[in-house]
């Protein structure tokens, strides 16, 4: 947090990244390997990310992570198994999560 890293590839072993793990710094670049599986609040936030790869599919992305409005994710490129866009991604993630809550609350 708050360091001026500009590209970011994330190392195999990283199941999560933390709220704010990664907030207030330059990246522009993220690289994220097949095992890292959740992006939690504002893990990204506060950065000038132009290019997100995803080489697995995460299970689940903080609707925040990114903590971008909707211009912003627009010029974002994505590339990997479940890109289209990244507005795109963050509702399949929020809705699957919605659904989720959804079926667990039906099993109280």
């Amino acid at each position: 947090m708050h360091n001026k890293l500009e590209v970011l590839r994330i190392g195999k072993n990283l199941f999560s990244i933390p709220h704010a793990g990664f907030c207030h710094n330059n990246l522009t670049r993220l690289i994220l390997p097949e095992n890292t599986q959740e992006l939690q609040a504002e893990a990204l936030s506060d950065n000038p990310i132009t290019e997100i790869i995803f080489e697995g599919a995460p299970a689940f992305i903080h609707r925040h992570a990114f903590h971008l409005g909707t211009p912003e994710m627009a010029h974002v490129a994505i590339r990997g198994h479940l890109a289209k866009d990244l507005k795109t991604l963050l509702q399949h993630h929020a809705k699957h999560i919605n659904e989720y809550r959804a079926l667990s609350a039906r099993d109280k």
